[in-house]
């Protein structure tokens, strides 16, 4: 859980610029939220609940952008979502599926810019990202435990040479 928090917000950051002020309150009340139901303290959100929020967050990105039609509109949207996918995992599948919409999360930045900082910073979400993953598979890790860092580093690493045959699959000039 405290991985998959970790790259939620980390996933945040390239779009702070671009979305309204309140979808980064909804993802530190959902944090919260999911912390606070770790531990306990209160339940998850019930159906009815869920579905107002999700229609809150719709709502407020009308009343922010004018529409839901529109790239920015439509990846703050994603990112509200996102955000509230965390109050709704109970299961493994559940986390499966906030990870695997974490990687399509962090591909939306370079809907909107390819800078080189941004790719290196995207490739610190990746490793996050699998990291997670490799945590779900074992979950006695510990958070000080580097063993699910180092083989998530080696595994983005043993498949280098796999992104550069495909880059040179789909290079224009090959075809």
């Amino acid at each position: 859980l405290t991985w998959i928090i970790a790259a939620q917000a980390l996933l945040l950051i390239p779009h702070l610029t671009r979305i309204p002020i309140w979808v980064v309150a909804v993802y530190l009340a959902a944090f919260a939220w999911r912390v606070q139901a770790y531990r306990g303290r209160v339940e998850l959100p019930g159906r009815w609940l869920k579905v107002a929020l999700s229609g809150a967050g719709a709502g407020g990105i009308v009343l922010s952008f004018g529409s839901l039609l529109g790239m920015e509109p439509m990846v703050a949207f994603l990112l509200t979502a996102f955000a509230l996918k965390l109050t709704e995992m109970r299961s493994r599948k559940d986390a499966y599926l906030v990870i695997f919409l974490g990687y399509f999360v962090c591909l939306t930045a370079f809907l909107f810019s390819q800078d080189l900082l941004l790719v290196l910073y995207g490739l610190v979400l990746v490793w996050v990202l699998t990291t997670a993953l490799i945590c779900i598979h074992r979950p006695t890790a510990q958070l000080r435990d580097s063993r699910p860092m180092r083989l998530a580093g080696v595994m983005l690493a043993e498949a280098i040479p796999l992104m550069r045959s495909v880059k040179q699959a789909l290079d224009p000039d090959n075809i």
